[in-house]
Formats: C-alpha cells, sequence, structure tokens
C-alpha cells in the first residue's frame, strides 16, 4: 500500500475535525432548543437579554432568560353560558369564542301605587289641562303617552301632559331598549262646548196685563259639565238697558256638575205702568255652564196686541 504523504494526512486530519465539529454544532443547537422549549434553559452569567420578557407572557411554571412565567392556558370547552345569561354589554369566552351579554333584568311596571297623577286644574273648565307625573321608582326613564298605548311612537319622554281635551294619559318606564308595563290616569274636567238651545228658540214670551209682568223661559241642554247659572235680560221699549234675573243652579268652575236638562217654565217679571202699557217688550237669557261656556237665546219680542217674535241673536 502507498504511503499517504504528510500534507495528504493534514488534509485528512483537518477533515475529520471539521466534521466532529460541525456534529457537535448541531447537537448542541438541538439540545439548548429542546431545554428551551421545556423552560429548562437559564442564563447563569447574567448576559441573557430578558428586557422584554414579561411573566404573563411566558407558561406558568417555565423559566425563561430568569424570568418564570405565569401564563396560564383556560380551557372553555365546557362552558355553557349564552349571551342570554351575561348582563348587557359585558364580555366573556364560551368554547374559546367571545361572546357580549345581552341579558337585562325587566324594567318595574308602574302601577296606581308607585305613580302619581297631578292635575294643575281639578275644577270644571273650558282651558286646557297640565297633568304632571311622578313615580317613586327611580333610574328609570318616564314616559307618556295619549294614544293608544300599543303603539310604539305614541310613547314620549316626558313627565308632565298638556290635554287639549278630555281623554286617558298612560305613564311607563324605559331603559331605552326596554320598557316596563304601563298605569294610566283619566281627565274628565274638560268641556270646552257650549250649552245648547232647547226648542229651536230657547225661550217663550208672554204678557200678562193684569199684573203688568213679563213672563220669559228658557230651556236648555248640556251634557258635560251640566248648566250652573241662567240670566233673564227684559225690558220695554222705552228703556235704555235691560233688567236682569239670575237663577243660580251650580257653581261656576266647580267640581261638582250642573243639570244636564233646564226647563225654566214662565218666569214673571214685573215692569212699571208706564213701561208696559202701549209697548213692546224684549227678553231674552244667557246660560253658563259648570265650565264657564255662555251661550245666548234668541231675542224674544211681544207687541202689546200679543204678537210675538224671535230673532237670533
Amino acid at each position: 500500500m502507498k504511503k499517504l504523504s504528510k500534507k495528504q494526512k493534514l488534509i485528512i486530519l483537518i477533515s475529520i475535525i471539521t466534521i466532529i465539529v460541525i456534529i457537535g454544532i448541531i447537537i448542541g443547537a438541538n439540545i439548548i432548543r429542546t431545554n428551551i422549549a421545556n423552560g429548562n434553559y437559564n442564563s447563569s452569567n447574567g448576559s441573557s437579554n430578558n428586557g422584554n420578557l414579561l411573566p404573563e407572557y411566558i407558561k406558568k411554571g417555565i423559566t425563561l432568560g430568569g424570568v418564570t412565567g405565569t401564563l396560564e392556558s383556560l380551557d372553555t370547552s365546557d362552558a355553557t353560558a349564552t349571551p342570554a345569561d351575561i348582563a348587557y354589554g359585558k364580555t366573556a369566552y364560551v368554547n374559546g369564542v367571545k361572546i357580549t351579554g345581552t341579558y337585562e333584568e325587566k324594567v318595574p311596571d308602574l302601577t296606581s301605587s308607585n305613580t302619581t297623577f297631578s292635575q294643575e286644574i281639578n275644577y270644571w273648565t273650558n282651558q286646557n289641562v297640565t297633568v304632571n307625573v311622578s313615580t317613586t321608582i327611580l333610574g328609570y326613564t318616564l314616559q307618556l303617552a295619549t294614544g293608544d298605548p300599543n303603539v310604539e311612537s305614541n310613547w314620549h319622554n316626558a313627565s308632565s301632559q298638556l290635554m287639549m281635551q278630555n281623554g286617558t294619559i298612560y305613564a311607563r318606564l324605559t331603559n331605552g331598549r326596554k320598557s316596563g308595563g304601563y298605569t294610566s290616569y283619566t281627565v274628565s274636567n274638560i268641556d270646552k262646548v257650549l250649552p245648547e238651545l232647547r226648542y229651536n228658540t230657547g225661550i217663550t214670551i208672554g204678557r200678562n196685563p193684569g199684573d203688568k209682568t213679563i213672563n220669559l223661559s228658557a230651556a236648555i241642554k248640556d251634557d258635560d259639565s251640566g248648566i250652573a247659572k241662567v240670566i233673564f235680560y227684559y225690558k220695554s221699549e222705552i228703556n235704555s238697558s235691560y233688567y236682569t234675573h239670575e237663577i243660580d243652579i251650580a257653581q261656576i268652575n266647580g267640581e261638582n256638575e250642573g243639570s244636564k236638562s233646564y226647563n225654566s217654565g214662565n218666569i214673571y217679571l214685573n215692569l212699571t205702568n208706564n213701561e208696559y202699557n202701549g209697548h213692546i217688550l224684549y227678553g231674552y237669557w244667557e246660560a253658563y255652564d259648570v265650565a264657564g261656556n255662555k251661550c245666548t237665546s234668541y231675542l224674544a219680542s211681544i207687541t202689546p196686541d200679543g204678537q210675538s217674535s224671535y230673532t237670533p241673536q
């Protein structure tokens, strides 16, 4: 066998050493990588750069670069909560998925025991009436409606309601998304309708030569607040102004209703001989209902020979 030269022997030795170094580097790198993955690597000389390592970023129980981890993986696969089980607006993770809660406690119902309605006018009136509303339940928005309470668009945020006619006010609470049950209050003291004449003219006129009197009658009806007062006006054609005769039935702007129908019968009113004899006599009446509305009868007149006539006013 041919002997190798010194040069060839040197090349072979260098090649063997190179292969051994490369194998050592590969084996060392694998060992370090494995230790790091298992958290067993710890720099004892403090030369490791761990300034960006935080415990919450490293798995609990593993030390990396001198920092011991606190991160725990939470298994949520067995969670059964749904959005309806979690408070509105709060978030949670269920089976690895983030969900937002939709649950809200029921908005309290309003009742006659926790709600107060207060009218600014409690007597019969022909004016608009403001009703103030309050409740002992706090933390919600008060809403009112005067139309169908089952129609959502009828509700509005308010604590008072102006009523221009009789009707019902509804009140409820809301949190902006849901609403509670409503309670109600009825306004029934508004009357803007005038009393009505009965029997066309509403008045009759006569004269009594024996006692020199004019006799007048009134026939009126009012289906709402009722008749409160009737004032008769009468005179002779020679008088510059009317005499008056007042009949009070109920209090104007009172809380009690008046007469729904009023028939006075003949009211005999005295005149002097001079006023009575040979002259035309005139008469009419004004009637007020309890709310203060007024109507006026026809103007009645009667000649000395008893011929009567009635003229609208």
